[in-house]
């Protein structure tokens, strides 16, 4: 898939974004693996909006870049979301799990409410647009893998409502924000230890 953007309002910097460099660190750098066994899903998706309370759509309207908001230049689709509507994005992507290895799937923000599916097995959903949020998605990728050699397909449905309880800061109408996305395999059992940037008094 390839994204076309207008140039005209884009800092130099922004126009150097691309689908390929679209937001690649490691979300946690006082945690980064020195392998490559995490795989970011930044990068094109497909979109549909549709009714906020209809299934899944058939079609998909075009391309979004991901981790940008559906509004922004960089995202290339420059639409509101009304609150009563629903944003779609779905991706494929090959992985072949390892039997030692446990998958998560991790998001860094989704805003405002996301509801998850991989390979057609509902995952969960979250509320709250800056918090980060992951499901293990082990089981759906080992049956996927067995049956389709691999491939997987991710779907998520996101509504922001931007009602009276919902917390935001300056923003309205809506802005529906991503951010960055990663498929993160583990051990079994893992031990995860971190030291703070600034060393405590």
């Amino acid at each position: 898939m390839s994204l076309a953007l207008d140039r005209a309002l884009l800092t130099e910097w922004g126009a150097n974004v691309t689908a390929e460099n679209a937001w690649r660190e490691y979300p946690r750098p006082q945690l980064v693996r020195g392998d490559a066994s995490w795989r970011c899903l930044n990068g094109l998706w497909e979109y549909a909006i549709s009714a906020a309370k209809a299934p899944p759509p058939s079609a998909f309207e075009g391309s979004i870049l991901v981790p940008f908001p559906l509004e922004s230049k960089l995202s290339g689709v420059q639409r509101l979301l009304r609150p009563t509507e629903a944003l779609w994005y779905r991706r494929t992507f090959e992985a072949e799990p390892r039997p030692s290895e446990r998958q998560f799937l991790r998001f860094e923000a989704v805003d405002y409410t996301a509801e998850v599916w991989l390979n057609g097995v509902p995952l969960g959903y979250h509320t709250g647009g800056f918090t980060p949020f992951a499901f293990e998605v082990s089981a759906a990728m080992k049956a996927a893998a067995a049956a389709a050699g691999g491939l997987h397909t991710l779907l998520v449905r996101v509504l922001d409502p931007t009602d009276g309880t919902q917390l935001r800061g300056k923003q309205s109408p809506q802005a529906v924000d991503t951010r960055t996305l990663a498929l993160a395999p583990t051990p079994t059992l893992t031990l995860t230890l971190s030291r703070p940037s600034t060393p405590l008094p």
